[in-house]
């Protein structure tokens, strides 16, 4: 990651390592897959699933091995359905 040397000004500048216009990707990637992961967290806390018809259903594993379970080994579907921690994710 690239450092931005600081220096105090008496003019209140604020340094951004982002804009609207130049955003920092990695960050905003870091941002986006904490809050997917703490609502799946939250979600299976809650014993609730997700509905086939939902746009979030791409991100459901079941969807993937329903489709091809002729190439899934039976005995590791658990392991496939496993939840991944915050830190595997980014």
């Amino acid at each position: 990651m690239k450092t931005i040397d600081k220096k105090a000004s008496s003019t209140s500048t604020i340094f951004v390592n982002g804009t609207i216009s130049n955003p920092n990707l990695n960050q905003v990637i870091r941002a986006v897959s904490t809050l997917i992961h703490s609502i799946i967290i939250e979600d299976i806390k809650e014993g609730k699933s997700i509905n086939t018809n939902s746009n979030f259903y791409s991100f459901c594993e079941d969807k993937y091995i329903l489709e091809n379970l002729n190439k899934y080994e039976k005995n590791k579907l658990n392991s496939y359905r496993k939840i991944t921690s915050h830190k595997e994710i980014i």
